[in-house]
């Protein structure tokens, strides 16, 4: 059976695990990671000196922001990857094209 990702990872552990979804950040989408880093923001300026919430929520706030760039940069590779494979194949397929015209036209 699958885990609930849209539950907290624990209600009992008080702020930020009352907040952050126990798939945070790799198992929910990106406006929801997006989300808890505001709410993590907002909870950093309530307590700006303290240094102990302003290092926790530092840390979710970092890895949210790593798994946003980490996809963002698999798209982005995804897309060159495609790129390339249709240029070689744009590569091999022109030559023979313009042979055979050359040839029989």
């Amino acid at each position: 059976m699958e885990p609930n990702y849209n539950e907290p990872i624990s209600a009992e552990l008080g702020f930020p695990f009352d907040t952050i979804q126990k798939g945070y950040p790799n198992k929910i989408s990106n406006s929801e990671i997006e989300a808890t880093i505001n709410k993590l923001l907002e909870n950093m300026k309530s307590n700006a000196g303290v240094e102990s919430i302003v290092s926790k929520n530092l840390a979710f706030i970092t890895l949210g922001l790593y798994e946003i760039n980490n996809r963002e940069g698999r798209k982005q590779s995804t897309i060159a990857y495609r790129i390339s494979l249709l240029a070689i194949i744009a590569s091999i397929i022109i030559p023979v094209i313009v042979v055979y015209v050359e040839k029989y036209f």
